[in-house]
């Protein structure tokens, strides 16, 4: 990073509100009245386990609105950021249980 480069920063966000459909899931399967097995945990990967056949045909009837919420959105396009003596350095914060992708791409 040679000093006075110009760099920019690209980000995809993976959170409670990012890339995730399972909320909407459980809510959509809350509201046909169904309720989790006792015993059975929140985020069983087997939905017939986890809410039964019925469960299986709420994923089914909205499985185009899931596949949207499960993709990794780019929350930052190419914004510029600061660097100094050849390095860049930030202090994260973030929600827990998130993933972030970060791209830093010199600019001309």
């Amino acid at each position: 990073m040679t000093p006075g480069a110009r760099w920019r920063l690209s980000q995809w966000t993976i959170d409670h509100d990012h890339g995730v459909w399972a909320y909407a899931y459980l809510a959509d399967c809350a509201a046909e009245g169904l309720a989790p097995a006792p015993g059975v945990p929140q985020f069983e990967g087997n939905l017939e386990v986890l809410f039964g056949p019925p469960g299986v045909e709420i994923f089914r009837k909205n499985a185009a609105k899931y596949a949207r919420l499960a993709e990794t959105p780019q929350t930052r396009d190419n914004e510029p950021v600061s660097v100094g003596h050849g390095q860049w350095a930030v202090e994260l914060e973030m929600p827990s249980h998130s993933v972030w992708l970060l791209r830093l791409s010199a600019s001309a």
